[in-house]
């Protein structure tokens, strides 16, 4: 009832033109939106950052009703000054092959440009991105609990749906917050006592082959970017580690697509998950801006390593994402906070 009141709230905000009025007050600033998944039907329920092709298709047409969409390049180049209004890029973090398979003949009906992520390390491979496989090997339970005592934590019952979400849940939020060898060492715990994977859960979260990011390249449509090596969070490695996830990924991408401008997406994306000494790096690296997932949209002065996004999660209504893109939602959390 609660959620049904949100959501019709959400929607006479629309039909008494907020969304219009924001798109208005906020046509200077650059909207940047990020999707992950894209399924051709409903997704797990849990797994909740996959949408559907259907709505990608009516997401897609709105936003380019109401924005001048353009590659991401000449947002970074062009969009973060007063000159272009209403100017949106269309992003997808982590390289799953369903970009290529569901996502990409949208984009190409609608025409319009997008930049994929990679996480070099999977490209190419069947191995899953270590969040994915967290909550596929935990998903996918072939105990009905597993025993962490011995890396800090508690034992976690996996006898029922609820209790696998819950563990889905809870457990991959801890290993982020953790250090990253403390992530690894628990993972290979998870891999011995609950393995082996379904072939169709691989199937869902399979990365891109690099075939099919080239052939993505010679459409014109697609480009690519960095999302590190190993999906690991920056600030949770040591400084050596942090250098090394961020040059390596970048200069497999300068060679393999043969280009000299490689833009970043820091892996989970929030305040705390990257710092200054990333951002350097990434100067160095001559990268010419790197993308958050926090939550708005971007002014000419923003600051463009840490540029803000609007992720797109799935089940989002119609009324919810037109409010979230002209910076509405945004900027009424802030004001809450």
């Amino acid at each position: 009832m609660l959620y049904r009141g949100k959501e019709l709230t959400l929607r006479l905000l629309v039909t008494f033109g907020i969304a219009r009025l924001f798109r208005f007050l906020n046509r200077k600033q650059a909207l940047i939106v990020v999707y992950h998944g894209i399924v051709e039907g409903p997704g797990p329920p849990w797994y909740g950052v996959d949408v559907t092709m259907s709505e990608l298709r009516w997401q897609l047409s709105y936003l380019d009703k109401h924005y001048d969409i353009r590659p991401l390049r000449e947002v970074v180049d062009d969009t973060l000054s007063p000159r272009s209004p209403s100017l949106a890029a269309i992003t997808f973090d982590d390289g799953f092959a369903n970009n290529y398979d569901v996502a990409f003949p949208v984009l190409k009906e609608r025409n319009v440009p997008a930049t994929f992520f990679l996480g070099t390390g999977n490209v190419g491979t069947d191995s899953l991105s270590w969040p994915e496989e967290v909550y596929a090997l935990l998903q996918d339970a072939q105990a009905d609990s597993v025993d962490l005592s011995a890396h800090g934590m508690e034992s976690w019952p996996l006898a029922t749906q609820a209790q696998r979400d819950f563990a889905s849940v809870t457990l991959l939020e801890r290993l982020k917050r953790g250090p990253a060898a403390h992530k690894d060492a628990v993972l290979e715990t998870l891999r011995a006592e609950l393995g082996p994977l379904r072939p169709e859960r691989t199937e869902q979260f399979r990365p891109l082959s690099w075939e099919q990011v080239h052939a993505l390249k010679e459409t014109g449509l697609v480009d690519f970017g960095s999302h590190g090596v190993s999906h690991d969070i920056l600030t949770r490695l040591e400084p050596e580690a942090m250098a090394r996830e961020i040059r390596t990924s970048c200069e497999v991408l300068r060679e393999r697509l043969d280009t000299d401008r490689v833009n970043y997406a820091y892996p989970n994306g929030g305040p705390d998950d990257f710092d200054e000494r990333a951002k350097e790096i990434l100067m160095q690296e001559g990268a010419p801006c790197a993308l958050t997932t926090i939550e708005g949209l971007n002014s000419p002065d923003e600051d463009r390593h840490a540029l803000k996004r609007i992720l797109v999660l799935a089940n989002v209504s119609r009324a919810r994402f037109a409010l979230l893109c002209c910076g509405f939602i945004p900027w009424l959390r802030s004001i809450l906070r």
